[in-house]
């Protein structure tokens, strides 16, 4: 055999060789892992400052009418940390269904999801992001697992669709009497993205626990940009102006302190 036709065919098997040597491929478990901390996130529900209670008619609104709660219900999703130079974060999966019932077909869980753990890269953050309601995609693609498993009860059984908002109970009415409201907002056009400033940075430091306490006025439901009277408008269970304006009303109800 000509002597260059053995120097090719000693290349060939030299880099077969090579290719066939196990562990050759990047391996992603000898990477290095950021260091992690835990975020708690608290959520109280209010109204002006007093703590809700269900059942209730100890509350007024700008108007002035009294009211009580008999459900609450509600998504937060896509929570995300910003922090510019320090970093990002963007939870995965995160859909958080929020409830303030008491209903015996769910177990009687007065109170679901009240406390939000997350696992997050060491770092300081300045921005705390996060969804009201479900977004698009999830909504129209699923999959609809966990707290958006249909048994739950927040869908539209006619389109699929998820309510992202249900607040229920009674008023006593321009007469003085006792009657029902039922609010149930829910549209991918509704869907929002709110925005808040902790006062100061978020240090997440690794092995500890750093606390948000999330604060939602319920009055803001009513009156966050729209005045909403109850003798007027007392139901809402499909896409409408009515809808869009509560949707609006409702993304103002947040604020954030840091415990």
């Amino acid at each position: 055999m000509p002597i260059h036709l053995n120097k090719y065919l000693g290349l060939g098997l030299m880099l077969l060789g090579i290719m066939a040597i196990p562990g050759c491929s990047p391996d992603e478990s000898r990477k290095p892992q950021p260091k992690l901390g835990k975020l708690l996130i608290k959520i109280e529900n209010h109204i002006d400052g007093k703590a809700l209670e269900l059942d209730t008619l100890r509350y007024k609104n700008t108007l002035n009418t009294a009211y009580a709660v008999e459900r609450l219900q509600y998504y937060i999703s896509n929570i995300a940390l910003r922090g510019g130079t320090c970093g990002d974060f963007t939870a995965l999966d995160d859909y958080h269904l929020i409830s303030h019932l008491n209903d015996p077909n769910l177990g009687n869980p007065e109170y679901k999801d009240v406390e939000i753990l997350l696992e997050v890269p060491v770092g300081c953050y300045e921005e705390f992001k996060f969804g009201i309601g479900v977004d698009k995609a999830r909504n129209e693609e699923g999959p609809y697992t966990g707290d958006l498993d249909f048994s739950w009860n927040m869908n539209w059984t006619w389109s699929g669709d998820y309510i992202f908002m249900k607040l229920e109970g009674s008023f006593i009415n321009n007469k003085g009497i006792v009657d029902n409201y039922v609010f149930h907002i829910g549209s991918s056009d509704y869907y929002s993205e709110q925005s808040l400033f902790p006062s100061e940075p978020l240090d997440i430091t690794e092995g500890e626990t750093t606390t948000l306490v999330l604060y939602a006025n319920l009055n803001r439901f009513f009156d966050g940009v729209y005045p909403i009277d109850l003798n007027e408008n007392r139901t809402s269970m499909s896409k409408s102006e009515l809808a869009q304006s509560i949707a609006k009303n409702y993304a103002h109800m947040f604020s954030l302190i840091k415990e």
